[in-house]
């Protein structure tokens, strides 16, 4: 049997994450919990259903279609019993506001290059490809062997996206064809990684052994570090970052500046979201810290 990876989007015409257009795969499930996160939904490994209450309107018209009686509402707010939801998807076809939406799905490499392929002719005019990311890709290393060796059978240049906090093998497993590697730096200090990663373990570590392994097989690493107010938006962080890209030949360092994208998604998950009061930053706000990447001699773009 065909081996399955459990994915909650393919988003085509990405113009991040990669040179060129990309056609970018999701795959679900994360071990880090990073407040500021724009894809919560990549978090738990199961499929989830959700209600964005921003765009629902109240119409009712799921509660009545619902064949499990799993959709109900309290005072014009539509909710879901989701145990007793069985992923039929008609809720979120019939939705006239798509304020519903199921993520993740068992998918076959097959399934996914058949959506991939589709944008082909894209990829060669533009130098673009395929970029895995999530969630945490590696966490379903298996799957992402596979779909790297699918892609590379059809001559796909190949990127995955990845916080770097798994097991070598894994790591390996599923980098090992790939033709780049973005390589999220959240931070390097010891003492702010219980904000990422709660249950402990010695993320900075394990970081740092799989870069350099990396390095050492020769594989193309790009340091990606997303700017979080009051977490890690300072000039120190920053030269810690260029410190470990000099230390381990990273030649580039993408920044990429805090948004409020995912604050929507926390509420219809029913998460709580600690940065809403945050502001945004724009791209203008990094030209400081690109200048010290810069001044280092590496390469820096803001927004990767």
């Amino acid at each position: 049997m065909e081996r399955t990876g459990n994915v909650f989007n393919i988003e085509k015409f990405h113009i991040h994450d990669g040179e060129g257009i990309r056609t970018a795969v999701f795959l679900k499930g994360c071990h880090l919990r990073c407040p500021w996160c724009s894809n919560p939904e990549s978090q738990n490994t199961q499929r989830e259903i959700v209600v964005f209450d921003n765009l629902c309107t109240a119409c009712l018209r799921c509660e009545g279609l619902c064949h499990t009686k799993a959709i109900y509402h309290i005072e014009n707010k539509v909710r879901t019993n989701a145990s007793l939801c069985d992923f039929c998807g008609r809720c979120v076809a019939m939705c006239p506001a798509s304020a519903r939406q199921i993520y993740g799905q068992d998918m076959s490499v097959e399934e996914v290059m058949h959506e991939v392929m589709k944008d082909a002719i894209y990829y060669a005019r533009s130098g673009g490809g395929v970029t895995i990311t999530g969630g945490e890709p590696l966490l379903q290393a298996e799957f992402v062997h596979d779909l790297v060796r699918a892609c590379k059978s059809e001559y796909l240049p190949v990127a995955v996206e990845t916080c770097g906090i798994v097991s070598w093998d894994k790591m390996w497993m599923g980098l090992a064809d790939v033709d780049e590697i973005l390589l999220d730096i959240k931070t390097t200090d010891p003492k702010k990684t219980a904000v990422i990663m709660p249950d402990g373990g010695d993320y900075i570590g394990i970081l740092r052994n799989n870069i350099f392994r990396l390095r050492e097989k020769g594989k193309n690493v790009i340091f990606r570090c997303p700017i979080i107010p009051g977490f890690n938006d300072t000039k120190a962080h920053v030269m810690s970052v260029i410190i470990w890209a000099k230390e381990f030949g990273i030649e580039r360092i993408d920044l990429l500046p805090f948004h409020q994208f995912g604050k929507h998604k926390h509420r219809a998950l029913g998460l709580d979201y600690v940065m809403e009061k945050d502001v945004q930053l724009k791209n203008e706000d990094m030209e400081e810290l690109k200048m010290l990447v810069e001044r280092a001699d590496i390469a820096c773009v803001i927004g990767g």
